[in-house]
């Protein structure tokens, strides 16, 4: 990525390969929070056919309509793609690394914050409630006897998107992935 300005003023162009038609769970680490509507975030893709988050869905018709209107940095998303596709923004602002959540009982679609890839141990915090996280294609629990996370999910990664299973509700922040790059 190009980036410019000071720590969390900077400005972003990114490029993010979507390798691989179908469903692709993630999240937007790069916004423009002028325009985050729907039609402005994924203009570069020509593959697009339909978006859905939690609770939330939109369909290229065209124009794109549905409940899901505008993006936002804290969720997740279900990205259908017809075909193969590059996903480019200009002039985004990055994700800020201690961005919060809030998380509700049950299962919460959010976004990754951190712009490096951090372990599952590393970036959650100690005494949170949630206890099952699923990725695309990978997922970890909890393990109390082990005291530690089960599974094949073992980092969250940039762009990724993640359902945080919850016992209690509580205001959630990634740990352990540093300052935005300079």
């Amino acid at each position: 990525p190009e980036m410019f300005g000071g720590e969390y003023e900077c400005s972003y162009n990114f490029s993010h390969p979507l390798e691989n038609p179908g469903f692709h769970l993630m999240s937007f680490y790069s916004l423009d929070d002028e325009n985050p509507h729907i039609e402005n975030v994924l203009s570069s893709l020509e593959n697009a056919t339909s978006i859905i988050g939690e609770g939330v869905s939109g369909i290229y018709l065209p124009p794109w309509v549905g409940s899901l209107n505008q993006i936002e940095r804290e969720r997740g998303y279900w990205l259908y793609l017809s075909d193969p596709d590059t996903y480019e923004f200009n002039n985004g602002i990055a994700n800020r690394t201690d961005m919060s959540y809030q998380l509700h009982v049950g299962a919460n679609l959010i976004s990754y914050s951190g712009p490096v890839s951090t372990s599952v141990e590393g970036a959650l915090p100690e005494g949170t409630s949630c206890y099952s996280i699923i990725g695309e294609g990978q997922a970890a629990t909890y393990n109390s006897g082990l005291g530690a996370w089960v599974g094949n999910l073992v980092q969250f990664e940039p762009w990724g998107g993640y359902w945080m299973i919850c016992n209690d509700a509580e205001e959630f922040a990634f740990q352990g992935n540093g300052p935005l790059p300079r």
